[in-house]
């Protein structure tokens, strides 16, 4: 596996979705990623479970200092930084990460800035004109294996299933949270590779429609749409929804690693 175990999802989508990657898909998949990758962790109110009806705490990991990370992750990680023991309600760092992100153009580009994806963008002549950014020729090349690598990473996924659950979750501890740009893996597929946590991250009643995908769900229990809801009402009027929204892309599920570094 030469890219799915280098790339953090938001990576990936930008690399394979430059123009439509849409500003909750980004956020919601770099929240992911760290959950993913245990540099962040939930836990439940005292007295309840984890799941969609409640607003569980999010930790940062012990070493969360120590973490390499990038700086589009800092929209997520800057409140624990120094303060290992804090404890902010998921519907609080969703809002903090919201208004950081500084909308879709903005997080984008510093996500398009990180160490692994720079060298694959360029800005030439009409990108300066018209804006925006255009792939190098590495990054061309880079862009057709990582589409192949994810295509046969999910074949392999789909056949382990059901014969081999063990060696599915292996290969999801490799991919992560890129785990959730597979198109053909499906909601149902996420409960039995992983039930423990990323199910947990979707509304319950949409965990049994066949065929759904993540990043296809019409309202994620992260809260984004209802943070987009909140600063609606704060501003009086609608957000622009150009600069929040858009894309097409799918999902699956995750696991976890150790917090001590990056990819």
């Amino acid at each position: 596996m030469k890219h799915l175990n280098r790339f953090s999802a938001a990576e990936s989508h930008v690399l394979l979705k430059t123009e439509v990657a849409g500003y909750f898909e980004l956020l919601q998949l770099t929240f992911t990623d760290l959950l993913s990758k245990e540099v962040l962790r939930l836990e439940a109110p005292e007295g309840k479970n984890i799941d969609p009806t409640n607003d569980p705490y999010v930790l940062g990991c012990n070493d969360i200092d120590k973490y390499e990370s990038e700086s589009h992750e800092h929209v997520f990680l800057s409140p624990f930084y120094g303060y290992n023991s804090m404890r902010v309600l998921r519907s609080h760092i969703m809002k903090i990460a919201f208004q950081e992100g500084r909308g879709r153009k903005q997080f984008k580009e510093r996500i398009m800035k990180s160490n692994k994806l720079k060298p694959l963008f360029k800005k030439g002549f009409f990108d300066m004109i018209f804006g925006g950014f255009s792939l190098t020729r590495e990054g061309v090349q880079i862009r057709k294996e990582l589409i192949q690598e994810l295509e046969e990473t999910e074949t392999l996924l789909l056949q382990t299933i059901d014969s081999d659950i063990e060696k599915a979750r292996q290969i999801c501890k490799q991919v992560k949270a890129n785990i959730f740009l597979m198109k053909r893996i499906s909601m149902n597929d996420v409960q039995k590779i992983e039930p423990s946590l990323f199910a947990l991250l979707v509304m319950d009643q949409q965990k049994d429609v066949p065929g759904r995908t993540y990043l296809d769900l019409p309202e994620w229990s992260v809260g984004f749409e209802a943070v987009l809801d909140d600063f609606n009402s704060d501003a009086g009027g609608d957000s622009d929804s150009s600069d929040s929204g858009g894309g097409d892309s799918s999902c699956g599920s995750s696991c976890g690693s150790s917090c001590g570094g990056g990819d």
